[in-house]
């Protein structure tokens, strides 16, 4: 799969689950499989916080934050060839 293919699919993963991954921090090289690694997280992990100083109210909705971990997440790894390969954990609360 290409980068451009899974990129297409993240997006319609994303409309169809109403959320985002997206990544905490950069890819890391594996120096014994010559590959790129990359993980997307859940965006609704988390605790919602409040900033001080506000001039509007919070929505009434509320947030979207579920005050814990979610398990949902993405791990891609890029091979050195440019394949691309993932495994997608949909495990959502």
């Amino acid at each position: 799969m290409s980068r451009v293919d899974f990129h297409q699919w993240k997006t319609n993963e994303e409309k169809a689950t109403l959320s985002y991954f997206v990544k905490r921090r950069g890819a890391t090289q594996s120096s014994r499989q010559q590959s790129t690694v990359c993980c997307y997280y859940c965006h609704r992990s988390g605790h919602f916080v409040s900033k001080d100083g506000r001039l509007r109210r919070l929505k009434m909705q509320g947030s979207c934050r579920i005050a814990a971990f979610c398990p949902a997440a993405i791990f891609t790894r890029t091979s050195a060839t440019g394949k691309l390969n993932f495994y997608f954990a949909a495990v959502m609360f």
